[in-house]
């Protein structure tokens, strides 16, 4: 019995080393796979799971018997796993809801092992000293995460970043880190007036200044209205709920230098303090004329459209990670301004209006029960001081702010979980734990549940692990211009991708052909296309409702019909289908109306163009194919009426340097020579220091047999420098010798 017992502690020690070392996950990325801040970290969460449940199962056929106390929280946090998966199973794409993608890496899969992860947690860390070591941890590592975070910002030693000037450290995007430490912040407050330790409070407190500074550092306004919300709302319960007066005054001045801060922010948002520095002009700069902002509200709408699409939508959603699916269904065209803005959504950037989408009104209801069981537990729990508990719920309030505007990511599910997994434990401190025993149905699901998991772990992060470095490989290959190679290492991963990485693969690899086949002779490009057009085919036939793979593949059509023309056909004939998925997407005209142009069909995609312009009547880009497909007709009066509706939105469009060289080789091939002198003399006086725009305006006088034309230009060019001197003269010379061409 005495040697079960130490064989019992030594498995129960082993997985809470396992648990503490998740805790380090937000510090691992590796530069060997394709998404290395994401991949990395959920194929790690994914493992240790897996070895904690491997573990815990010895731990229980060891000891026989655990006790575990099946709470509220528990209870709905199961149910919305169980909802997740239904939906999923459900959903327009259930494949992709169980295994999701390599960039988001989320789905049934991943709640599962959270389900587990959470549940284990709640059995091996019962007591508030037990999560103090968790909290210490997260918050050692968290420490790191904002140091390198600085390397990142100030340049030191390589350290490498992938957000710009907003600081986003070891997790890859500013947004992840904002929620990350806004978590940690409060965890840190928390330490700092439950612990004694004078070593520990300094570290606590350097941890809070390092918390805010890093989620300030980020800009994401999300994290940044969360802290200082959650902030705000601890003093403000602290006010109301504290025994000492002292505490009641300190709160009331800490409310109100809070919310001074933010009221100034918005009162001199015009000031150059405010304006000269990028966070405060970010927060400032929120309001419905905001770019990012509208975005934001018409991805929810969206969202909410795909949500009330229909009865089994408004119950179980959508399906997780299906989010793509209602984006394109109900694709807001406003949100297409100009060729740079963003037109692919996979996530609504809200993690509640995320449950509408993906779990419909129950996954919600479980969600909100979720919550609402953690701040009812914190206002009840008889095992935590006032102080504390108010602390908490500023946490659950900051961070439940800040997931109005982001997702969650591995990184924020672990330290959501294991609060969850606190607040849960403390309340039902002293409660009796119900005694499950290792036999009949508990031990054949416990068994089965290990014999699934383990072969369906292996492959899916073996698989991964593999795909996601030879993916890497190609695309270096490529960035370093070893196209060849880079082409290799393509086929190498598409021959051996069955994976969640298959159609971001396919979609890479079409990519890498439309950016190197003009370096390639005309015989590998054509082989590199229809190495795409067979690898996007095949995305197609797995995934028919997903309207960016008919996009990419007719853009591979569009490339390279000089060697099939009958790929332009192609396009035509699944415009239909091409429609009923995009029928408000300009970009869905714009493919349709280029196959009729490629053609020489100028009047039908005039009529495609049109579409488009009907789609987004206030966007420029949309006009300029009418305009172009009208100069080709040699439709007057429609070139003359775009031009007039280009110039409503735009008055100086056609004064700009980069739209006239777009333009002059355009009305060149129309024989539109007056348009093409016009517009090289406005070149000329918009940049008079290019000789190129010179010698081409002398060259059309030539063929137009304008000799003395021709000499008056390119003379312009004299005195400037003496090599120039020569060629000029020499230009002059042959124009008259009629040896220029």
């Amino acid at each position: 019995m005495q040697l079960i017992e130490e064989k019992g502690k030594i498995l129960k020690n082993i997985i809470k080393i396992l648990f503490v070392v998740s805790l380090f996950i937000p510090l691992f990325f590796s530069k060997y796979l394709f998404f290395p801040f994401v991949t990395t970290k959920v194929l790690a969460f994914r493992l240790i799971v897996i070895a904690v449940y491997v573990l815990f199962v010895a731990y229980f056929i060891l000891i026989k018997k655990v006790n575990f106390k099946k709470s509220l929280i528990w209870k709905w946090f199961l149910a919305l796993t169980i909802i997740t998966l239904i939906a999923g199973l459900f959903g327009v794409n259930s494949y992709n809801s169980f295994w999701s993608n390599i960039e988001r890496a989320e789905g049934g899969f991943f709640w599962i092992h959270l389900f587990i992860y959470f549940s284990l947690l709640l059995y091996f860390f019962k007591t508030k000293n037990d999560f103090k070591w968790l909290f210490r941890v997260s918050l050692i590592v968290s420490f790191i995460v904002v140091v390198y975070g600085l390397m990142q910002s100030f340049g030191i030693l390589g350290a490498i970043t992938s957000s710009g000037a907003r600081l986003s450290s070891t997790l890859g995007n500013a947004a992840y880190l904002g929620s990350y430490m806004l978590i940690n912040t409060f965890l840190a407050f928390y330490l700092m007036i439950l612990d004694r330790n004078v070593f520990w409070r300094i570290f606590y407190g350097v941890m809070m200044v390092l918390g805010v500074v890093a989620v300030y550092m980020t800009q994401t306004r999300g994290a940044l209205l969360g802290l200082i919300g959650g902030l705000a709302l601890v003093a403000l319960l602290t006010a109301f709920r504290a025994k000492s007066k002292k505490i009641k005054l300190y709160s009331a001045v800490a409310i109100g230098i809070i919310v001074i801060f933010v009221a100034s922010i918005f009162i001199f948002k015009n000031s150059t303090v405010i304006q000269g520095n990028d966070t405060l002009r970010r927060v400032a700069s929120i309001s419905t004329n905001d770019y990012t902002t509208q975005t934001r509200l018409l991805a929810w709408e969206v969202a909410y459209n795909g949500w009330t699409d229909n009865t089994k939508t408004i119950l179980i959603g959508w399906g997780g990670e299906n989010y793509n699916y209602a984006f394109s269904e109900y694709f807001p065209a406003e949100i297409f301004v100009d060729t740079g803005s963003r037109v692919w959504f996979d996530k609504a950037h809200s993690v509640i209006i995320e449950y509408f989408v993906a779990t419909g009104i129950i996954g919600v209801i479980a969600y909100l029960g979720l919550l609402i069981s953690a701040f009812w537990y914190l206002f009840k729990n008889k095992n935590l001081g006032v102080l504390e508990k108010n602390i908490f719920i500023g946490l659950l309030a900051g961070y439940t702010f800040a997931n109005l505007f982001v997702f969650d990511t591995v990184n924020t599910y672990i330290l959501f979980v294991v609060i969850l997994a606190f607040i849960s434990n403390t309340y039902h401190l002293t409660d009796e734990s119900k005694e499950i025993n290792f036999k009949g149905k508990t031990a054949i699901g416990v068994i089965l549940l290990l014999i699934i998991l383990i072969p369906l772990s292996v492959k899916a992060n073996y698989s991964a692990i593999v795909s996601n470095n030879n993916l890497l490989k190609a695309e270096s290959y490529a960035k370093q211009g070893h196209v060849e190679e880079a082409y290799n290492a393509y086929l190498v991963v598409l021959e051996n991708n069955n994976n969640l990485t298959r159609f971001e693969a396919r979609q890479q690899f079409s990519l890498f052909v439309l950016a190197n086949y003009t370096s390639q002779p005309d015989y590998q490009a054509s082989k590199m296309f229809d190495d795409a057009i067979f690898a996007i085919s095949k995305s197609i036939e797995e995934d028919p409702e997903g309207i960016k793979n008919y996009y990419n593949l007719n853009q591979l059509y569009l490339r390279s019909y000089k060697f099939d023309n009958a790929r332009l056909n192609k396009i035509l004939e699944q415009k239909d289908k091409l429609i009923s998925l995009g029928s408000t997407r300009a970009h869905t005209y714009f493919q349709i109306g280029e196959a009729y142009f490629r053609k020489g069909d100028y009047e039908n995609a005039i009529i495609e163009y049109q579409k488009a312009v009907a789609v987004n009547p206030k966007v420029i880009d949309t006009y300029i194919n009418v305009f172009v497909s009208a100069v080709m007709a040699e439709n007057e009066e429609l070139e003359n009426e775009t031009v007039e509706s280009i110039l409503k939105l735009d008055s100086d469009y056609f004064d700009n340097e980069d739209v006239l060289l777009r333009f002059v080789p355009m009305f060149k091939t129309a024989g539109r020579m007056d348009r093409v002198i016009s517009d090289l003399e406005k070149l000329i006086v918009i940049n008079p220091e290019k000789p190129e725009y010179y010698s081409s305006l002398a060259m059309q006088y030539v063929g137009l047999g304008q000799k003395k034309k021709a000499e008056e230009v390119i003379s312009q060019l004299l005195g400037r420098d003496e090599q120039l001197d020569q060629q000029v003269e020499g230009f002059i010379e042959n124009i008259y010798k009629a040896k220029v061409n």
